[in-house]
């Protein structure tokens, strides 16, 4: 399925990643981006070719706005300018670091429209791209057993007595943690008003992102909760 705007944290992790901040302002008025102008420095020039026209659900989000505010309303103009300052090769990167992969198994396409979800995934693509976040910046390889035991509960064993133990989790500090604090904070701010998923909280602390795809086909959420 398309995730949609869930992919945009990645995309987020991409912009703190590099330096750039929650508060820095960038414009949510609706654009046609000449798309020979972004950067893709892992392809050759003029790679990338075409108008790639960006537009919001809702008319008040063509305005000037911090980061923060883009994502906890998102505002699909302003994470297209965000997009815009940032190396669509790296993004690629970023999300393959975080777990993202296409559900078809083919290589994340180096297109600008990456950031608002246009390439399908599974959702424990999307599970495993958010734990990432959730685990301060550590992402874990999903692992489908726990563990291996009788109808008793007694563990299964070899013939020569030995536990039988399923592999090793394998995790790796992907991004810095700092980055995923800053990414889960601005998460926890789309289920509080007047964020898109705001009256979803689960009594505790949480933090998520919607994500709709074209034409509100599938509407769906990704979340991580300490």
């Amino acid at each position: 399925f398309s995730p949609g705007s869930s992919v945009k944290p990645i995309v987020l992790a991409e912009w703190l990643d590099t330096g750039h901040g929650l508060n820095q302002v960038v414009t949510g008025q609706k654009t046609k981006f000449d798309m020979t102008k972004w950067k893709a420095s892992c392809l050759p020039p003029n790679s990338l070719t075409g108008i790639w026209p960006v537009g919001n659900v809702e008319k008040s989000e063509a305005r000037q706005m911090s980061v923060l505010t883009a994502t906890t309303l998102s505002v699909n103009t302003a994470y297209a300018a965000i997009s815009s300052e940032l190396d669509v090769c790296d993004v690629r990167d970023m999300a393959a670091k975080l777990g993202f992969e296409r559900a078809d198994g083919a290589d994340i396409q180096l297109l600008p429209s990456i950031t608002l979800g246009s390439q399908n995934a599974s959702p424990m693509d999307m599970a495993s791209v958010y734990q990432t976040f959730a685990n301060g910046g550590v992402h874990c390889e999903p692992r489908a057993i726990e563990s291996i035991t009788k109808l008793d509960g007694t563990p299964v064993t070899f013939k020569d007595g030995t536990t039988v133990v399923p592999p090793p989790s394998k995790c790796t500090q992907v991004i810095r943690q700092e980055v995923a604090t800053a990414i889960t904070y601005a998460l926890q701010t789309v289920l509080l008003p007047p964020g898109t998923a705001a009256g979803n909280g689960i009594g505790r602390p949480a933090a998520g992102k919607t994500g709709t795809a074209e034409a509100d086909k599938q509407i769906g959420r990704a979340s991580c909760r300490e």
